[in-house]
């Protein structure tokens, strides 16, 4: 669990060191709170899914016939065609299933087209999306993460209609990123002599933002000096109480 120290400082009498949080959890599968999301990167080999029990992203079932009329023209633009004759000419879903004949176009996209053309089409009808491309630290640390407030996860999170998914789902990618590239911190308190009486990980994003590593221990800190200095007031009013003379009573 302990890496190279990669932030240290003096608060209120004690040491705080900084170090990566190596063992992470990743949030989207170990939580039960973020929404799904579909990630274009070079380590997947595809799209890999996550959260996935909020729907797959990656997925064309939702698009229904009614909502391929309303949007014909968004969805002629994202598959690159004028007009619906030349997008169907030839194909055996003319006289069929026009429905699956744009799912499957759609689906020759490559990866980061094909998440590109989800979102829109996903904000199109009235599915709140956002992809957004994200890096890390090293050369070839970059994804692209398209995020989406299903209706599954909508319900499942409860909010009103006037919630902002838009801030929710680019709060989420940030957390991802956070994730996937190593941007997630633990830290240790350490006495005047070197001990150590605390510790806590799992802080995601940068240590010396509010709320981040830094400020957390800082936090442990202060709440540990009141606690002693409450324990200390405490055993002042036992000693006057019992009338204890002063050189009994230990510094």
């Amino acid at each position: 669990m302990y890496n190279e120290i990669v932030h240290t400082e003096e608060f209120n009498g004690y040491t705080i060191n900084i170090f990566p949080d190596t063992y992470a959890q990743n949030p989207f599968e170990a939580w039960d709170c973020e929404p799904p999301i579909a990630v274009d990167a070079l380590y997947n080999h595809g799209i890999n899914e996550y959260a996935t029990q909020y729907g797959k992203v990656d997925l064309f079932d939702w698009l229904t016939r009614k909502q391929i009329i309303e949007h014909k023209a968004l969805i002629l633009d994202v598959l690159g065609y004028d007009s619906w004759r030349s997008a169907v000419r030839g194909s055996f879903y003319v006289e069929t299933d026009v429905e699956s004949y744009i799912r499957e176009c759609l689906g020759n996209l490559d990866d980061s087209e094909r998440l590109e053309a989800l979102c829109s089409l996903y904000n199109a009808c009235g599915i709140p999306a956002v992809l957004k491309g994200v890096t890390g630290y090293s050369q070839g640390d970059y994804a692209d993460v398209l995020a989406v407030a299903t209706p599954e996860f909508q319900k499942a999170c409860g909010n009103g209609a006037e919630f902002d998914w838009i801030a929710s789902l680019e709060a989420s990618i940030q957390l991802f990123q956070d994730w996937a590239f190593g941007n997630v911190y633990g830290y240790e308190v350490l006495d005047a002599d070197g001990e150590r009486v605390d510790s806590c990980w799992g802080f995601y994003g940068d240590y010396d933002t509010p709320f981040g590593a830094v400020h957390e221990a800082q936090a442990a800190i202060n709440w540990r000096i009141s606690c002693d200095r409450k324990e200390r007031i405490e055993q002042i009013k036992t000693w006057i109480r019992n009338r204890v003379p002063l050189h009994y009573r230990l510094a």
